[in-house]
């Protein structure tokens, strides 16, 4: 395998774009880490998806094997032949970052982009009858839970592909749609343009929904005891047993070995996630429902596996508002991939599904079309934003359109930044953080909602960032049960009708936005958006990352305690018949 960092191509094609790499926090890990190197030697660079996993390098250096075994290591099938069905996954997943790595990766093994856009464009007529038995195939067990046929595999015999041809194919399928729900969950930015080709190839989808029964797996797989292959005995003490898809690529021990180290990284230790949150990810299903941080996370795999399209940084913001933090919401991520990497091995090898994976949602059998825009989680803009036409300016360079959107919006986050914080100092600290992060962030910026949504929301996590910096800090997702749970409005007498006779509009103001400041930080920032900022239900709850039974409880427990904390000022004084304030609806 050549040297692709030495290659002369490469200064021609590599385009390195000045966009956020992921929605997770991202360390340095240094020029000397050794799994970064191996890439390096590989691909010639370090891509995007594997920079923004830092926060574990153990998972990074656990997927540099298993691309290692599946990719870089020469087997039956050519590293072409590995790249195009990585090429075809990706766009099948709809993934473009994945379909510029793997579109740049061939053209630097002299693929050329005509040939290129053959493949993608009608890939069954341009290539050889094996190869475009092989793409078919890896676009089958992309559409996780469809089983290979044995008819599938008795075609691509008749075509010469052995049963190591078949079991490769199957790896390096599953290892693009590995990589995909990675980079999906991370919101990975493409390392290069991705082509603005539209395939008109069709998914295949399959009728069956389980493998034939009697025939077992579809390729041979010499029996293994687990006494004498050490992978086994870790997965026979991890499970009860050695599942069946380990068992049905014995053809490849060095696969085995690799992915079980990717299992042992992700699965084994508990210093993040517990066994049983583990287990709610990988298998779908939670055994103690109770507890509402395990569904928040079985809750979030959800998302990530059945409905990817939409998949974005609201879903990430929604587990940091659960109190997870980065590296819990990457180990996740990275089991969520693991499960779906398994669940196409399982199907793609026709093993009996002992281990009940959780499933996904599975590939459209319509017609895919290769997205030309570079973000990921894209949607439908809102029409009405205001603020668009100045974001496209800053797209194009404009940087004076960005010190407008500064000022239109700068007072709006400092008020939410000042009852988050409390402090007039941290708040502005805060707010030129708000306002940085936006600027780095801005090419993620998918506009499903408004821009200004999106920045309170950038706002409020910045703020809760520094709430949590703090020693004691307070609590903003779990309910205080003292203080809260037992909280009972005291002062229910009528309050005045027409307490604006005595105060202006600004002192009522002032005195309402005084007794927000006294409550707790969740309410505090609720009150503020819907009640001062008059930001709706459904924007608020996006900014915060709630969902809108969950706004609308703050909001009225909200009310209720300012209410109380009011209520002295409003209530007809017993001696002078007057009101002492004014209401708060």
């Amino acid at each position: 395998m050549q040297n692709l960092s030495r290659a002369p191509q490469w200064r021609e094609v590599r385009v390195k774009l000045k966009r956020s790499m992921s929605q997770l926090r991202v360390v340095d890990l240094g020029a000397t880490f050794h799994p970064f190197s191996a890439i390096r030697d590989q691909l010639g660079y370090v891509p995007n998806l594997f920079r923004a996993q830092s926060l574990l390098p153990d998972v990074i250096g656990a997927e540099v094997d298993l691309l290692d075994a599946v990719l870089f290591k020469q087997g039956t099938l050519s590293r072409v032949q590995k790249e195009c069905i990585l090429l075809m996954v990706a766009v099948a997943n709809g993934n473009p970052a994945g379909v510029a790595i793997h579109y740049q990766m061939l053209r630097l093994l002299s693929v050329s982009e005509q040939r290129l856009e053959q493949i993608l464009t009608r890939y069954q007529e341009t290539l050889s009858p094996v190869n475009a038995a092989l793409i078919s195939l890896a676009l089958k067990v992309a559409s996780s839970g469809t089983y290979v046929s044995l008819a599938d595999v008795r075609e691509l015999s008749r075509l010469g592909l052995t049963h190591s041809g078949v079991l490769e194919a199957v790896l390096t399928s599953a290892l693009g749609c590995f990589l995909c729900t990675v980079g999906t969950g991370l919101g990975i930015a493409p390392d290069f343009p991705p082509p603005a080709i539209a395939p008109t190839g069709a998914i295949h989808s399959a009728e069956d929904n389980g493998p034939e029964e009697g025939r077992g797996t579809f390729v041979n797989a010499p029996e293994i005891s687990a006494e004498d292959f050490s992978p086994f005995a870790f997965l026979q003490a991890l499970f009860g047993f050695v599942p069946g898809v380990f068992r049905a690529q014995t053809l490849r021990p060095d696969a085995i070995i690799a992915e079980a180290r990717l299992v042992r990284t992700l699965m084994q230790s508990e210093e993040l996630l517990t066994r049983v949150q583990k287990d709610c990810i990988l298998l779908g299903r939670c055994p103690d429902e109770s507890q509402e941080r395990n569904g928040a996370l079985a809750a979030f795999a959800d998302r990530l596996a059945q409905q990817p399209s939409s998949f974005g940084r609201d879903d990430i913001d929604a587990l940091r508002h659960e109190g997870f933090s980065d590296e819990h919401i990457l180990q996740t991520i990275g089991i969520t991939a693991l499960a779906r990497f398994l669940s196409v091995l399982q199907s793609g090898l026709g093993a009996a599904p002992d281990l009940r994976l959780r499933s996904f949602q599975a590939a459209p059998s319509k017609k895919v079309y290769l997205l030309d825009s570079v973000q990921r989680h894209t949607s439908q803009s809102v029409s009405s934003d205001p603020d668009m036409e100045l974001v496209g300016r800053i797209r194009g360079g404009d940087l004076d359109a960005f010190e407008t959107l500064m000022n239109r919006h700068s007072q709006r986050l400092y008020r939410t930044l000042i009852c988050l914080l409390g402090d007039p100092e941290e708040a502005r600290d805060a707010l030129q953080d708000t306002f940085l992060k936006a600027f780095q962030h801005l090419a993620s910026f998918e506009g499903r909602s408004k821009f200004s949504t999106w920045l309170v929301s950038i706002a409020g996590n910045t703020g809760v960032q520094k709430l949590r910096e703090r020693r004691n800090v307070e609590n903003l997702d779990e309910w205080d049960s003292e203080s809260e749970e037992g909280f009972r409005p005291r002062q229910v007498q009528a309050w005045t009708n027409d307490p604006e006779q005595l105060y202006s509009q600004s002192e009522r103001r002032a005195l309402i936005e005084s007794g927000i400041m006294k409550l707790p930080a969740k309410y505090r920032v609720v009150l503020m958006l819907r009640d001062i900022e008059h930001v709706s239900v459904e924007e608020a709850a996006t900014a915060l990352g709630l969902g809108i039974p969950a706004l609308k409880a703050r909001l009225l427990r909200g009310r209720l305690m300012l209410r109380e904390t009011l209520a002295p000022h409003f209530i007809e004084s017993k001696i002078t018949g007057r009101a002492k304030g004014v209401p708060f609806g």
